[in-house]
C-alpha cells in the first residue's frame, strides 16, 4: 500500500506536467497557425526578397559588393564621415584633402553609381549578413562626394551621385534608423547643392525621380510581421549543443507559453503599427516607459536565459519616431 502511495504521488506531477506541456505546445502551434490563416508570414523564408529576378539579383550582387568594401576600410575613415560639413564656418575643411582621404572614384562608389540604375528587392539568401550600418557608410559616402562636387560648382555631377545616395535607402532594412540618416544625410546634401550650384533640368528630373521612389507612407506593419517571421525562425530552429537541447526539451511547456506571449506582444506592436500618426507615435512612447529596464539590461546569460526572448522584444524594433 504504502509503494502505491508513493508511485501515486510521482505520477500525479508527472502526469501533470506532461499535460501541462501539451496544452502549451498545442496553443502556440494553434497561434502559429492562426498567423499563417491570415496570410502572415510565419517564416523569413516566405518573404519575397532578393534575386527574384535577374536584375534584382545583379543589384544585389552590387550592394553586397560595395558593402564589403566599406566593410573594409578603416575606422578613423568611417568615423569622420557623419561628422564632414563642407561649408562648417567652425571647422573649414579642405577639399583637395576629402578628396584625396574619400576617393570620388572609390570602387564602393562605382559600384552604387551602377547598382542604382537597377531593381532591387532586398539581398535575399544572397547576402543575409549585411549589417544595418554598412547602406549608412555607403550613402554617406556618396553624399559627401556630392557635397565637393557641389562645393566645387559641378551641379550636375553632385546630383548623380546623390541619386546614388538615394538609392541606397533601399538597402536600410524596413522602419530602421539607417532610413532616417540616409533621409536626413540627403536633405543636408540638397541644402548644399542649392546653396552653391544650378544643375541643368535634366539632372534635376533624375533627382526628383530618384527622391519620388522612396514610398510616402511607413512600412512598420510590413517590418514587424517580418521581424515575428525571423523570431518564429529562431525559436523553431535546431539547438546549438546537445545540453541546450536537453535543457530545452525540459522546459518546453514553459518556453512554449513565453513564446506564445511573445506572440501576443507582436500582436500589440502591429496594432501600434497599424495606427494613424500621431497616435502610433502617443502609443510607441507608452511601451517605451512600460519596457525602458527591458530595452536597457544587458544581453541575458546562461543556459536557462537563452531558451526564451526577452521582454519587450516585439517592441524594441518599431523605429516610430525614425519612421
Amino acid at each position: 500500500m504504502r509503494s502505491r502511495v508513493i508511485l501515486v504521488n510521482l505520477l500525479v506531477p508527472v502526469l501533470a506536467y506532461i499535460a501541462w506541456d501539451q496544452i502549451e505546445t498545442r496553443a502556440l502551434a494553434r497561434r502559429i497557425a492562426a498567423i499563417a490563416a491570415r496570410g502572415e508570414p510565419t517564416t523569413a523564408d516566405a518573404i519575397p526578397a532578393g534575386g527574384d529576378t535577374p536584375e534584382r539579383y545583379q543589384a544585389a550582387r552590387v550592394y553586397a559588393a560595395a558593402a564589403e568594401h566599406a566593410r573594409a576600410l578603416p575606422q578613423e575613415i568611417t568615423f569622420r564621415l557623419p561628422r564632414l560639413d563642407v561649408d562648417s564656418l567652425a571647422a573649414p575643411v579642405n577639399l583637395d584633402e576629402l578628396e584625396r582621404t574619400y576617393p570620388p572614384h572609390a570602387p564602393a562608389l562605382q559600384l552604387i553609381d551602377q547598382a542604382a540604375a537597377l531593381d532591387f528587392n532586398g539581398f535575399g539568401d544572397l547576402a543575409p549578413d549585411v549589417p544595418d550600418a554598412l547602406p549608412v557608410t555607403l550613402a554617406q559616402l556618396a553624399a559627401l562626394r556630392a557635397d565637393v562636387f557641389s562645393a566645387r560648382g559641378d551641379g550636375d555631377a553632385a546630383a548623380r551621385s546623390l541619386i546614388a545616395c538615394a538609392g541606397l535607402w533601399r538597402t536600410a532594412p524596413r522602419a530602421a534608423f539607417g532610413r532616417q540618416q540616409i533621409s536626413s544625410r540627403i536633405l543636408a546634401s540638397l541644402r548644399i547643392l542649392f546653396r552653391h550650384t544650378s544643375p541643368s533640368p535634366a539632372a534635376l528630373a533624375g533627382l526628383q525621380q530618384a527622391l519620388a521612389a522612396h514610398p510616402d507612407a511607413d512600412d512598420l506593419v510590413t517590418d514587424t510581421q517580418v521581424r515575428r517571421a525571423r523570431f518564429l525562425d529562431e525559436i523553431g530552429a535546431p539547438r546549438r549543443s546537445l545540453r541546450e537541447a536537453v535543457v530545452r526539451r525540459v522546459m518546453r511547456p514553459w518556453i512554449a507559453r513565453s513564446n506564445r506571449e511573445q506572440l501576443d506582444m507582436f500582436e500589440k506592436a502591429l496594432g501600434i503599427a497599424a495606427q494613424p500618426w500621431p497616435q502610433k507615435l502617443a502609443a510607441a512612447r507608452e511601451i517605451e516607459r512600460t519596457y525602458a529596464d527591458a530595452f536597457r539590461a544587458p544581453p541575458r546569460r546562461g543556459l536557462f536565459a537563452r531558451q526564451t526572448a526577452p521582454p519587450g522584444i516585439a517592441f524594441a524594433g518599431l523605429g516610430l519616431r525614425s519612421a
